[in-house]
């Protein structure tokens, strides 16, 4: 039981997501509606796993590029 538990809790919804990576709501709406960003639907509600967020977002790093100073 445990185990559900820290699942559940690692559940986010469109207001936690949305301050989490800090972007609008409105901007998290077209990303799902686009299927850019991980998400669950359970009926109507639309939850965002914080682990599956953080994996996506670290997908998305760019790498600087060491430059040789003179």
């Amino acid at each position: 039981m445990q185990e559900k538990t820290s699942e559940i809790k690692s559940l986010m919804d469109i207001g936690q997501v949305a301050a989490y990576i800090n972007l609008s709501t409105s901007r998290i709406y077209k990303m799902v509606a686009k299927k850019e960003i991980p998400h669950i639907r359970v009926a109507t509600k639309i939850l965002f796993d914080k682990v599956d967020i953080e994996s996506w977002l670290n997908q998305r790093k760019i790498s600087v590029r060491k430059t040789k100073r003179a």
